[in-house]
C-alpha cells in the first residue's frame, strides 16, 4: 500500500480515500451523538500517505459546528499506546 500510494496508483488512491470518508462519517457519528470533549484515533492506516487529512475533513463537514469546536480530535502519536 505505501508503494504503491508513493508511486501515485490512482486505484489505491481512490481506495485509501473511500476508506478516509467512511472513518470521517464515523467519526462525525460519535462527535455528534457522544459530544465528547476528546477524541483520540490510532492505528496502522493513519501512517499511509495522505490518509489523515480525509477521515478530518469528512468528520469536520458532517459535524455540527458546535460540537466539533468543542472537541479535540487528534491521533495517538505513541504506538505502544494503540491496543
Amino acid at each position: 500500500m505505501h508503494a504503491a500510494l508513493a508511486a501515485g496508483n490512482p486505484a489505491v488512491r481512490g481506495v485509501v480515500d473511500a476508506a478516509g470518508d467512511a472513518f470521517g462519517l464515523a467519526m462525525a457519528t460519535l462527535l455528534n451523538i457522544v459530544n465528547p470533549d476528546v477524541l483520540r484515533v490510532a492505528g496502522g492506516t493513519l501512517n499511509y500517505p495522505g490518509y489523515w487529512d480525509t477521515p478530518l475533513a469528512t468528520a469536520r463537514a458532517h459535524t455540527l459546528p458546535e460540537l466539533w469546536a468543542a472537541c479535540t480530535v487528534a491521533r495517538i502519536q505513541a504506538p505502544d499506546l494503540w491496543w
